[in-house]
């Protein structure tokens, strides 16, 4: 499963978030009962999984994680602690959790922003003042340094 690009999109009046149909094919298809899971992310944004991903996947990663690291231990609780089960109505539409919103800064509009496995949901100042760094010298490096994540 691949997600890609960017797409900006406004929330309705009772916090709802329209997703794109071809976001929600994929979604779907991948969640049993239409369910999917969201999650606070690195960088205060949101993550959206499909439960597929998360159940086979991140819940066993995240489990094996090394808490006697700090910053491990950290991302552990970010993403397990702020975990919230979500459904797509008929409509295609998904309630971002308040306390998701409030963690990622989201107002009344958001950024879709495509990974490999998971859709990132940003603020669209905060995604525009994100420094993107260019520099991968240590790119090998940090590779090495810990096994490979499927976030």
């Amino acid at each position: 499963m691949l997600f890609r690009g960017r797409i900006l999109r406004n929330l309705d009046s009772k916090g709802r978030l329209m997703l794109p149909q071809e976001i929600t094919s994929v979604l779907l298809s991948n969640a049993p009962g239409g369910k999917m899971l969201l999650t606070s992310f690195i960088d205060k944004c949101i993550a959206i999984y499909t439960t597929k991903h998360w159940n086979e996947v991140l819940e066993k990663e995240l489990s094996d994680l090394n808490i006697l690291k700090p910053t491990l231990r950290n991302l552990q609780r970010i993403m397990t602690g702020g975990a919230e089960e979500i459904q797509a109505d008929a409509q295609g539409r998904i309630r971002i959790p308040k306390a998701l919103m409030e963690y990622a800064g989201i107002k009344d509009s958001v950024v879709l922003v495509g990974q490999p496995e998971r859709i990132e949901l940003w603020q669209p100042d905060r995604l525009a003042a994100e420094p993107i760094n260019h520099d991968f010298d240590d790119l090998a490096g940090c590779l090495g340094e810990e096994r490979t994540l499927h976030l």
